[in-house]
C-alpha cells in the first residue's frame, strides 16, 4: 500500500470520530430524554421531546448499533440505515 492511501485512510479515520462520538439531540437542537434498557442480548436507548419518541438505537451485544427512526406523524418507526423501498413486481408477460 502506498503512503498516499496510508495517509488518506488515516485522514478519512481522524474526520469520522467527531461523527461517531455525537449525542442524539431533538429536531430543534433541544436535549431529549433517554429510556435506556435491555432487552435480552440487546440495549434499547429511546430518545424522547416532550414526551414524543423519535429515536431509538439498538446495540446488539455482537453486532453494529442501529437507529430507528421516526417515519410518520403516527409514530411508525424505521431503520435510519436501510431506507424502506418497494420493488415493483408487476408481471407484464407469461409463457
Amino acid at each position: 500500500m502506498s503512503i498516499r492511501a496510508l495517509m488518506l485512510a488515516s485522514l478519512l479515520a481522524c474526520l469520522s470520530l467527531p461523527l461517531q462520538a455525537q449525542e442524539i439531540r431533538g429536531p430543534n437542537g433541544e436535549e431529549p430524554d433517554v429510556t435506556i434498557r435491555d432487552e435480552g442480548d440487546q440495549r434499547v436507548e429511546e430518545y424522547r421531546i416532550n414526551g414524543i419518541l423519535y429515536s431509538i438505537k439498538v446495540t446488539p451485544k455482537d453486532g453494529t448499533p442501529y437507529y430507528m427512526v421516526r417515519s410518520d406523524e403516527d409514530g411508525n418507526m424505521i431503520r435510519a440505515d436501510k431506507p424502506e423501498f418497494r420493488i415493483p413486481s408487476w408481471k407484464i408477460f407469461t409463457w
